[in-house]
C-alpha cells in the first residue's frame, strides 16, 4: 500500500468559512482523498470562529502575533518543530503572513518538506498594511524557496510571476472550484414580499475594494430610471456603516438590502435576476462563479480574471468605478427578461464545463503527488529526471 503524504496546510487564520479563500481552503481539507492523504491545518493564530467550528481535519495553533515581538521567533519554532515531528512532506501556504512564516520555518531545515504557495488575488490595493511593501521587497527571494506557486487564474499568475520574479512558466493555474447544489431554496422573506421586482444581487465582503459605493450610485439611477428594480448586497465587513449612510443619503430604502452574511446564499442568488460584482481589484472570484452555477447573467468589472469567467455570452463587462455604465448594463438587462434567461444558461453551462470542484482537487492532488515524487517538479512543468529546488 502506498504511504499515505502528510501535507500541512498554513494560514493566518480563519474567521469564517463564506469569504472566497476561506471557503476554497476548507474545501480542499474536507475532499482530499483520505487514502493518500493526511491533511493538517495549521494557523498562526485563532479565531473566535475557529473555536467553534467543526473542522474537517486536526488544527494546531502556533500563537502567531506579528512579525514583531518574541511569539515571531516562538511560533516559526513550533512550526518548524511541528515539521519535523510529524514528518510533513508538503506544507502548502493561503495568504501573505503565512508564506513568510513557512519561509522562516524552512530555513536551516533538512529540506525535506516541499513548499507550495497559493496566490488567490492581486494585492489590496489602497488596503494593504503598510508592511505588506517591505514584503514585496523580499518576495523574490522566498519565492526561490518553494517548489510550486498556484494562482487560482492566469491574471494572477502574471501579477504573481511580475512581483516574484518568477517565469510565468513555472506558476500552475488552478482555477477555483464551485459546489453546485440545484435543491430549491425557500424564498428570502424581503424578495417574497416584491415577488416581480428585478431583484439585483451582490456577494462581497463590505470593504472598499469592493466597490460596493458604485453598486448604491447605479441603483440609484435605475429608480431614478423607473426600472422597477430591488438590490441586495451579502457580506459584512468595516464599510457596512458608510454604505448604508450612503444608500440612505441617496433615499433608496428598502430598495438597497444590507442583511450581512449569510450561509445559504444561494437562497438569494436562486430568486434573484442579475448579479454584479464591482470591485476595482478581483483574482477569480468566487462570487461571480456562485452567481454563474445558479444561472445568473452577471455585471461584472474588467478586472483580474473576471474578464475569462464574464463576457457578451453571460452577462457584461464594465469599467471599474463606473457607475454610470453599471446603471446602464443593469438597465438593458433589467429591460429584458428573455436575455437575463439566455445569458443565464450561458453562466450555468460555463461553470459546468471548467469549475467543477472534482477538476480543482484532482489538479490539487497530482501536484501534491508530483512533488513528494523523488523526480518533484516546479509546478507547471513536465516530469523531468533532474530539477533543482526553486528552479
Amino acid at each position: 500500500m502506498t504511504r499515505q503524504l502528510k501535507v500541512a496546510f498554513l494560514a493566518d487564520t480563519l474567521v469564517t468559512d463564506r469569504a472566497g479563500t476561506e471557503r476554497h481552503l476548507l474545501e480542499i481539507l474536507g475532499r482530499l482523498d483520505r487514502q493518500r492523504f493526511v491533511p493538517l491545518l495549521v494557523t498562526l493564530h485563532g479565531s473566535a470562529w475557529l473555536e467553534e467550528a467543526r473542522l474537517p481535519c486536526e488544527r494546531v495553533d502556533l500563537g502567531w502575533r506579528g512579525f514583531c515581538g518574541p511569539s515571531a521567533i516562538v511560533a516559526i519554532s513550533r512550526l518548524r518543530r511541528l515539521l519535523r515531528e510529524r514528518k510533513i512532506d508538503l506544507l502548502h501556504t493561503f495568504f501573505e503572513e503565512s508564506v513568510f512564516v513557512a519561509w522562516a520555518a524552512a530555513i536551516g531545515s533538512a529540506g525535506r518538506v516541499r513548499l507550495i504557495a497559493s496566490r488567490r488575488d492581486i494585492g489590496l490595493g489602497a488596503e494593504e498594511p503598510w508592511y505588506h511593501g517591505l514584503m514585496r521587497s523580499l518576495r523574490p527571494r522566498v519565492a526561490r524557496r518553494f517548489d510550486a506557486i498556484v494562482a487560482n487564474g492566469s491574471e494572477v499568475a502574471q501579477y504573481v510571476a511580475r512581483i516574484d520574479h518568477r517565469p510565468l512558466e513555472a506558476i500552475q493555474v488552478i482555477p477555483n472550484g464551485v459546489t453546485v447544489d440545484d435543491a430549491p431554496r425557500p424564498v428570502p422573506g424581503q424578495m417574497a414580499a416584491h415577488p416581480d421586482a428585478v431583484w439585483i444581487v451582490a456577494v462581497a465582503n463590505l470593504k472598499p475594494v469592493k466597490r460596493i459605493d458604485v453598486l448604491i450610485d447605479a441603483v440609484a439611477r435605475l429608480i431614478s430610471a423607473g426600472a422597477d428594480c430591488r438590490a441586495v448586497v451579502l457580506g459584512e465587513g468595516p464599510e457596512r456603516p458608510a454604505l448604508e449612510a450612503r444608500r440612505d443619503a441617496l433615499g433608496l430604502g428598502e430598495r438597497l438590502l444590507f442583511p450581512g452574511a449569510t450561509r445559504d446564499v444561494r437562497a438569494w442568488l436562486q430568486h434573484a435576476s442579475i448579479a454584479v460584482n464591482s470591485s476595482d481589484r478581483e483574482g477569480l472570484s468566487n462570487g461571480i462563479l456562485e452567481a454563474m452555477s445558479c444561472a445568473l447573467p452577471v455585471v461584472a468589472t474588467r478586472v483580474g480574471d473576471s474578464g475569462r469567467l464574464v463576457d457578451s455570452s453571460n452577462g457584461r463587462l464594465i469599467s471599474p468605478g463606473d457607475p454610470v455604465a453599471l446603471a446602464s448594463a443593469l438597465i438593458e438587462l433589467a429591460n429584458d427578461p428573455g436575455l437575463r434567461r439566455d445569458l443565464g444558461l450561458c453562466s450555468r453551462q460555463r461553470v459546468d464545463s471548467g469549475y467543477s470542484w472534482a477538476a480543482a482537487i484532482t489538479a490539487y492532488e497530482r501536484l501534491y503527488m508530483q512533488l513528494s515524487s523523488a523526480e518533484a517538479v516546479v509546478a507547471g512543468e513536465a516530469p523531468s529526471p533532474r530539477v533543482r529546488r526553486g528552479a
